[in-house]
């Protein structure tokens, strides 16, 4: 009887030898300087835009906080309602 339990545990040990694959993003260095690079001019585009025109502390404020806060409930809502991966 011990032998039928330890083949049970090792048929059992083989049965979950292989996890599920798991899917990772990987831009590397170039695509993380191309981030970089992109982000600077466009935040440098708009300081000189506000800097040249005026800054608008309103601008600002609803660039950083408000649309990202509109963008991640829509998110948070469409997690909700269809709970798939994007």
């Amino acid at each position: 009887m011990d032998n039928l339990r330890r083949d049970d545990v090792s048929a059992m040990a083989v049965t979950n030898a292989n996890p599920p694959a798991i899917r990772r993003r990987q831009i590397g260095p170039v695509g993380t300087t191309a981030r970089i690079i992109v982000g600077a001019l466009l935040v440098g585009s708009v300081a000189q835009g506000h800097l040249a025109r005026g800054f608008h502390s309103s601008a600002w404020a609803l660039g950083l906080a408000g649309f990202p806060a509109v963008l991640v409930g829509l998110q948070w809502l469409r997690a909700r309602r269809t709970p798939a991966r994007l």
